[in-house]
C-alpha cells in the first residue's frame, strides 16, 4: 500500500477515535444532569444507586479509552493477518520480527547457508548475539532486525525517531547502525581479511513507513523487500560452494551460548 495511503488510513482511525471520545464526554454528561435531576425529585436515597451504576459507566469508558490508546500505537499489520507489537513488551516484538525474517530467509536457495540468532565471539571482541547471517556466492550477509511499527524518520545528522500513531509525539530512538558496525567488527576479526561482507537492517513489519533511508550508513528495507535485495548481490559471484561451506564452518567455529 503507497505510503500516503497508509497515512491517511491511520488519521481516519484516529478521528474515528475522537468522535467516539465526544459521544462518551457527552454521556458522561448527561449522567451528570441525570444526578442532578433525581437529587431534586427523589432526595438522596435513589441517588446512591444511580450513583453507583454511573461510576461503574464512567469506570467502563475510561477503561474502553485507554485499551483503545494502547492498540493504536501498537498494532501492526503483517502479511494477510495483524499482529500485536507492543512497547511494553520489546523483548517479544523483537522475537516476532526474527522469526518474520526467518521466513522470508526460507526462500532462499541451497546456495545460501543461513545462520539465525547466535552469539559469536572474536578473538579479540566479545561475543555479540547476530540476528541473521546468510553466507552466499557475494560472501557473507549480516542482517540486524527491528520490528518497528507506525513511521520511522532518520534524519541528516543519522537520528532515529519513531512515531506509533498519527496523534502522538515522535519519540527518539537508537539507531540500529551501531549494532551493525559492532557485528561487523566481529565479523572482520574472525574471517579472512579479504571477505566481502554486506550489512542490512531489516524493518519486519512491512507496514512501517520509513523515511530518510539516504541518511543511514547501512541500507534499511522491510522484509518484503528483502528477498529482492539479496537478489542484487547475488550478481556478485565471489565465492565458490566450497568457499561458501568453508566460510559457514568458520563461522560456526565462533559460537558461544551467550555473551
Amino acid at each position: 500500500m503507497p505510503r500516503r495511503q497508509r497515512y491517511y488510513r491511520g488519521y481516519r482511525r484516529y478521528s474515528r477515535r475522537r468522535r467516539k471520545g465526544r459521544i462518551e464526554e457527552s454521556i458522561l454528561g448527561l449522567l451528570i444532569l441525570g444526578f442532578i435531576y433525581l437529587w431534586s425529585q427523589y432526595g438522596a436515597g435513589i441517588l446512591w444507586g444511580a450513583l453507583i451504576l454511573g461510576l461503574l459507566a464512567i469506570a467502563l469508558i475510561v477503561w474502553r479509552r485507554r485499551q483503545q490508546d494502547v492498540d493504536a500505537g501498537d498494532q501492526v499489520e503483517q502479511g494477510s493477518g495483524t499482529e500485536r507489537s507492543t512497547r511494553r513488551s520489546p523483548v517479544r516484538a523483537g522475537q516476532a520480527g526474527e522469526k518474520e525474517v526467518q521466513y522470508v530467509l526460507q526462500w532462499l536457495d541451497d546456495r545460501h547457508k543461513v545462520i539465525n540468532s547466535v552469539f559469536l565471539r572474536g578473538p579479540n571482541y566479545d561475543a555479540q548475539q547476530f540476528d541473521h547471517l546468510v553466507v552466499g556466492p557475494f560472501g557473507v550477509l549480516n542482517l540486524e532486525t527491528k520490528n518497528y511499527s507506525g513511521t520511522l524518520r532518520i534524519d541528516a545528522h543519522g537520528t532515529w525517531t519513531q512515531q506509533t500513531a498519527p496523534h502522538r509525539t515522535p519519540q527518539r530512538i537508537t539507531s540500529p547502525a551501531f549494532q551493525v558496525q559492532r557485528h561487523r567488527a566481529v565479523l572482520q576479526d574472525i574471517l579472512p581479511e579479504n571477505m566481502p561482507i554486506h550489512d542490512i537492517i531489516v524493518i519486519a513489519n512491512n507496514g512501517t513507513i520509513v523515511e530518510g533511508r539516504e541518511n543511514c550508513p547501512v541500507p534499511v528495507v522491510t522484509s518484503d523487500m528483502l528477498l529482492s535485495s539479496i537478489e542484487k548481490l547475488g550478481e556478485y559471484h565471489i565465492l565458490s560452494d566450497s568457499q561458501i561451506e568453508e566460510t559457514y564452518q568458520e563461522i560456526t567455529k565462533h559460537v558461544v551460548s551467550g555473551p
